[in-house]
């Protein structure tokens, strides 16, 4: 039995993001994710924010540490697109940016950890594990690299 080359394409032969990368860049932007869902149900917008976030300032911080990610998920719409010169070298970047993301909201956590005495509650540790998780694997996951470079298409020249 042979496997297919073209087992992971999608259906114009591109290779599509990871589905582990996928979910690092929604982890990193949560902050911005659980905004729009706020602001999409007005009449519980206020306790939506408060049961994630208590302290308005730990909405902010999420918002700035999550942009780089944010950032780097808008971009890869624009990997396999010519003529976009910009979001190509967003998306060459992309790795560091989401690195820096996930070190900042693991720094976060850990600080909000100490800022309250290391109490233990299960959403700070929810997101304490998934900070490191996310660290993690944009650190160790081999072959992310290779996802990290800009696939233009060909450009087919009539002869």
């Amino acid at each position: 039995m042979t496997v297919s080359p073209f087992k992971h394409l999608d259906l114009e032969g591109r290779s599509p993001l990871p589905f582990s990368l996928q979910l690092c860049l929604w982890a990193l932007m949560r902050g911005y994710i659980l905004l729009l869902l706020a602001l999409a149900s007005q009449q519980q917008s206020q306790t939506l924010l408060a049961l994630f976030y208590p302290d308005p300032q730990q909405l902010y911080l999420a918002l700035a540490l999550g942009l780089p990610a944010a950032i780097t998920w808008l971009a890869s719409g624009y990997r396999h697109r010519a003529g976009h010169p910009l979001y190509h070298r967003i998306w060459r970047l992309g790795r560091g940016l989401c690195l820096a993301s996930a070190a900042g909201e693991l720094l976060l956590q850990v600080w909000q950890l100490q800022r309250h005495g290391w109490y233990f509650s299960w959403p700070q540790a929810a997101a304490l594990a998934i900070g490191i998780w996310c660290l993690s694997y944009l650190l160790l996951a081999k072959g992310l690299t290779l996802a990290f470079t800009p696939q233009p298409p060909e450009i087919n020249v009539a002869e």
